[in-house]
């Protein structure tokens, strides 16, 4: 198609077109190039197609979107633990069914085997967040406590056999005369 200035004509029909029509329409329309009408409604008019949200986008899953720390969130508009989206973590809702009431203030839900997409009830246990935090702590913290005490055992046997004492603390000189 060959550039050709816009009309006033074309801005408003433009403008009436925007929000419903496809861009083949327009392009058919106001013979003008799909490009053409983008840069003129964006960036003469600032015009804004309405985005396609929950079921009509072409990116629906079903309301079910994961967190890249792998949990599953399950979008249900209106609960109080919702996020900005309308999404909730699904392990919180499977604890509330199971007990029939909201998660209380200030609780978390901790998954008994650290399976964060391991959502079955048996699974799940409510604690206050402070509990949370510890239970975790101890975890991260158990196989560096374990590989820091291998190294400190393995220092005091070399340095009781620079001193000359072995596993019971007597001197060398006495367990070679044996």
């Amino acid at each position: 198609m060959k550039t050709t200035p816009w009309t006033k004509e074309q801005d408003e029909l433009l403008t009436k077109m925007y929000s419903s029509a496809t861009y083949e329409e327009m392009v058919t329309v106001l013979n003008h190039s799909y490009s053409s009408i983008r840069h003129r409604a964006w960036g003469v008019l600032k015009l804004k197609r309405p985005f396609a949200s929950g079921s009509k986008c072409g990116n629906w899953k079903g309301g079910k979107s994961f967190t890249s720390s792998g949990y599953i969130l399950i979008r249900v508009p209106g609960h109080p633990g919702q996020n900005s989206s309308g999404y909730v973590f699904e392990h919180i809702i499977i604890w509330e069914k199971a007990n029939n009431s909201l998660l209380p203030k200030g609780m978390v839900i901790h998954h008994i085997n650290g399976v964060e997409t391991d959502n079955r009830i048996e699974n799940l246990q409510a604690m206050t967040k402070s509990e949370h935090c510890k239970l975790h702590s101890s975890r991260k913290r158990q196989p560096v406590l374990r590989e820091r005490i291998a190294k400190l055992e393995a220092e005091i046997k070399e340095l009781r056999l620079e001193i000359g004492l072995l596993k019971f603390g007597k001197p060398s000189s006495l367990v070679e005369s044996r």
